[in-house]
Order: C-alpha cells, then structure tokens, then sequence
C-alpha cells in the first residue's frame, strides 16, 4: 500500500473512528502496524539504525495520532530530542510532517514555562544552523486538539509541511 492511501485512510475516517471501540479498531491496526512497517522499510534503506515509532493512543483514542522516525544519535524517545514526525490534525482535516520535539521529559524535568523556553532556543538553533527549514515548512501548527498533549506538540514545532486531507494526490 502506497503511503498516500495510508493517509488518506487515516484523514478520512479519523474523525468518526474516535468515537468507536478502541481495541483491535482496524485503523489502530492500519496505522500502529501498517502504516508503521511502510515508513520503517523506506527508512531502512536509508539507515537500519532509525527506529519507527506509531500511536493512536494508548487504552483510549489519541486526540492527535502520530508516527515518528528517531535516529538514535539525537534521542531514543518521543518524550525528548528532535525528530520527524507525521502529526495528524484531531479533526482528520489532515496532517503535517514536522521537525519536532520531545515534551514530556522536558516537562518534567523543567516544569512547562522552562520547557517552552527551552524548545523556543532549540528551535532557533536548528532554525539558523538549517536556515532552508525556514522555506521548507511553517513555523507554527494547528492541531485542532483539545487535550494537554495534543496542543503541546503545536508548541515545539522547529519547522513543518501541511498536507490537507482534502488534497491528498500531494501527498
């Protein structure tokens, strides 16, 4: 299955799958086992040491799924580092592939102002070291979620390409 179809299965039915039954859901199956295995067999021929990681949440419906790609040279985790990630709006109005940041450790660690201040100078970093990112994508996201950590991926976005669901052949 091509990558295109994967999203727009995934846009086009995330809306009303979130109201379903969580467990053994097929579009949970598609994207945690699918979909995942398609981006892990293109990355690999790329570099076997990357690892793909997939959620649509976990007991319940995530308010905002996502798949990542971390290189084990920069993070091991979702919860910290920088990586790519395919972060798919809460409405299913569609997607964006993001240079992103892990949230949850620095939470923790630092508490949520310094973690904000911290992933606002990351970004700025990575920002002037790769000045190009600032043509490839946009600065900010909208996830459209209303929960804690879905807007929090909003906020630590380096740099982002927006895919709508509703034109999905660029994708």
């Amino acid at each position: 299955m091509s990558l295109r179809i994967f999203f727009e299965t995934i846009t086009g039915r995330w809306e009303t799958v979130v109201n379903e039954q969580f467990s053994g859901h097929p579009i949970a199956e598609l994207f945690r086992k699918d979909f995942k295995n398609e981006v892990a067999s293109i990355v690999s021929d790329f570099d076997s040491s990357y690892t793909v990681k997939a959620s649509v949440g976990a007991g319940n419906w995530a308010s905002v799924p996502w798949l990542s790609v971390l290189n084990p040279m920069l993070t091991q985790s979702t919860q910290d580092g920088i990586y790519p990630v395919y972060l798919f709006k809460a409405d299913g109005s569609g997607f964006y592939l993001s240079l992103n940041q892990g949230t949850t450790t620095p939470i923790k660690d630092l508490g949520r102002v310094a973690a904000h201040h911290r992933a606002q100078s990351i970004r700025d970093k990575v920002l002037m070291l790769i000045p190009g990112l600032k043509e490839w994508g946009v600065p900010d996201i909208a996830l459209n979620s209303t929960t804690t950590l879905g807007k929090s991926y909003e906020k630590v976005s380096i740099s982002a390409k927006y895919y709508d669901a509703n034109n999905c052949r660029a994708c």
